[in-house]
């Protein structure tokens, strides 16, 4: 077991990431929302700026609202972001809840690998976004946002 201490650290430096990698998810998942309607260089800032106070859980609903799959499913795609986002939630909305039995129980390996792989996930998924999103702002001729 692990000193209290820097099983602290180490779950707060955790969750800190969880929390940075939601946001550029988010952040990235929004101009591909905001894409998906027919815009111009003229009209995705301010399509953008109407997509600024919406939490994770409804873009991603409008992502995969407006996604169709080919050769597969979008029922899988819905799960996967859905699962997603509930982990995601879990660690920012229902800490105590979700970990608090397994931290009490002396189980901070596993607290530890389930945020670190939540990092990861949450990582992947926006670096695919925005590669997407470079690709498109490129095609529009428009500056990429910070």
């Amino acid at each position: 077991m692990m000193n209290n201490a820097s099983v602290q650290e180490r779950v707060a430096y955790n969750i800190g990431l969880v929390v940075i990698r939601s946001q550029y998810l988010e952040k990235n998942l929004k101009l591909i929302v905001a894409a998906m309607k027919q815009i111009d260089a003229n009209t995705l800032p301010g399509r953008l700026d109407s997509m600024q106070r919406r939490p994770l859980g409804q873009v991603v609903k409008e992502f995969v609202a407006g996604t169709t799959v080919q050769g597969g499913n979008i029922a899988d795609v819905e799960t996967y972001f859905s699962r997603l986002v509930s982990r995601r939630n879990d660690v920012v909305h229902h800490f105590f809840e979700a970990f608090g039995a397994d931290l009490a129980a002396g189980n901070e390996k596993r607290v530890l690998r389930e945020l670190a792989r939540l990092c990861e996930d949450l990582l992947h998924v926006a670096e695919c976004f925005r590669g997407v999103n470079d690709a498109f702002l490129d095609n529009l001729q428009v500056s990429k946002p910070n």
